[in-house]
This record gives C-alpha cells, sequence and structure tokens, in this order.
C-alpha cells in the first residue's frame, strides 16, 4: 500500500494573493531552494515511508527538505556579536 503524505502544494491558491510565490520577489532565495528541491532525487527518502505505515501521514519530503535548507541558510555561525563582542 502507498503512503500518502500531508498535503504539500507551494504552488496552491489562496484568497489573496493568488500564490503564495507571489508574495516574494524573483530571485529570492526561497525561490532558489524550492527550485533546487524541485530538481533532487528523493525516492530512497520516499521509499523508506511508503515501507512505513505507523502514525500519521507524515509531511511531505520535499517541504522537510526545503525547510532544511532554508532554514540552514539563514542561521549565522559566528561566536560574535555585531558589534564585536563575544557571545556567551
Amino acid at each position: 500500500m502507498k503512503r500518502t503524505y500531508r498535503p504539500y502544494e507551494p504552488k496552491q491558491s489562496f484568497l489573496l494573493p493568488p500564490s503564495p510565490l507571489d508574495w516574494l520577489p524573483d530571485g529570492h532565495l526561497a525561490r532558489f531552494i524550492l527550485d533546487v528541491v524541485e530538481r533532487l532525487n528523493l525516492r530512497s527518502i520516499n521509499a523508506y515511508y511508503e515501507r512505513e505505515q505507523r502514525g500519521y501521514p507524515p509531511h511531505h519530503p520535499q517541504m522537510m527538505v526545503a525547510l532544511l535548507f532554508a532554514t540552514s541558510s539563514c542561521v549565522r555561525f559566528s561566536i560574535f556579536r555585531d558589534d564585536g563582542t563575544p557571545t556567551q
């Protein structure tokens, strides 16, 4: 039996604006991440979740990978604050 995922449709329509991507300007990091994730081969992740039948439907692997990329690209790895003083 094929595993179902929670709905993931980043191009779905809303009342205003028609698409969540309409909020983002061209060249925005989120658009780039969505394009990259769309091209990734996630078959091994999908295969794992298709075998697992317990629990609630998981979030879609493309959404989770996009979230991982987005959060890791926005994290600053620094022991110093903007003013040059060390953090605790």
